[in-house]
């Protein structure tokens, strides 16, 4: 009986590992969707995306991907950088998301005041030729 008390105790303890996962990845993606909604009204520069890859975002059972897309944008002759991620179920997935992603231009949305904070809305991005 013993043995059947400790295996419910640890299937009750992954289960609630994994609430707890899944209750922080809906909450950042909701953060990054609310942010998204209040750069709306930011003003717009024209960027490059530098770097696309899959990205580990932390570790162990915890770990998930996503497409990271680093870029750059001038704002009054000045350079900045951000970075976005795609959400991916698998390392596959993120792939495919980065995919034609490099070099390519971008509207990216700063923060008025403090332009080292900006969003790239994946949804306001339009099909425009690569850098080159």
């Amino acid at each position: 009986m013993e043995l059947f008390d400790s295996l419910w105790k640890l299937l009750f303890e992954f289960a609630v590992l994994a609430a707890i996962v899944w209750g922080l990845r809906r909450a950042n993606m909701a953060s990054g969707r609310r942010l998204q909604q209040l750069a709306s009204d930011w003003p717009i520069a024209d960027g490059a995306v530098e770097h696309a890859r899959p990205q580990m975002v932390g570790e162990g059972r915890s770990g998930y991907w996503v497409g990271e897309l680093s870029y750059s944008y001038p704002v009054d002759g000045e350079y900045y950088a951000g970075v976005a991620q795609l959400p991916a179920s698998s390392e596959e997935t993120a792939w495919q998301a980065v995919s034609g992603w490099k070099d390519r231009r971008v509207r990216v949305r700063y923060m008025p005041g403090d332009p080292a904070r900006s969003v790239l809305v994946v949804s306001e991005q339009f099909e425009t030729p690569t850098l080159g």
